[in-house]
């Protein structure tokens, strides 16, 4: 399936992909508009090399609106109350055990429902609450699981709100990736 993206002088501040890219030699995401830019990219075109890059640029473009830029040390514990609109008055509800699900924990902020029920539909493994928090405290555990989530799952990009900023990135990238996977 080719993919063909188009930007007119219209487009203020959208995500394009270079020739460098588009030519296999590099992967680059920019935002400026191109007055006129028009090119087809293919995931034939793309290397092993770009797709891993485009991954960890993912990954990295996550761990930056979830974080805010804070410098997360190995071993230090990371978290936020995160609840969904639909718990929020159960999370803040003082006295009793809270949800798990109240609570985003590690630099790439997930909840142990979420990595439980990912873990569960991409490995066929269940996972307990504390290896769950475990995974979402250890980048090198949550980042795999995250860009595999990412790719094999429609949709599970949006599970972190700070997607949402970057949605033409993600929207243009992720189907590239999916695309090469599945030669």
């Amino acid at each position: 399936m080719l993919i063909l993206m188009t930007i007119g002088a219209f487009l203020v501040d959208k995500f394009y992909l270079t020739d460098n890219v588009l030519s296999g030699v590099e992967y680059e995401a920019k935002k400026e508009a191109k007055s006129g830019f028009a090119k087809e990219a293919s995931a034939k075109e793309l290397t092993p090399e770009i797709i891993e890059r485009m991954k960890s640029d993912i990954i990295a473009k996550l761990k930056e609106a979830e974080t805010h830029g804070q410098d997360i040390k190995e071993g230090e514990m990371f978290y936020t109350n995160d609840p969904t609109t639909k718990m929020r008055g159960v999370c803040l509800a003082i006295g009793g055990k809270r949800p798990i699900s109240c609570d985003s924990f590690g630099p790439l902020q997930m909840k142990i429902p979420t990595i439980q029920g990912w873990y569960k539909e991409l490995y066929g493994k269940e996972v307990t609450e504390i290896e769950a928090f475990n995974i979402a405290e250890d980048m090198k555990s949550a980042a795999p699981l995250a860009t595999d989530a990412i790719v094999r799952i429609p949709g599970a990009i949006y599970a972190w709100t700070g997607a949402k900023n970057e949605k033409e990135f993600y929207d243009y990238v992720i189907p590239l990736i999916r695309e090469y996977e599945a030669r």
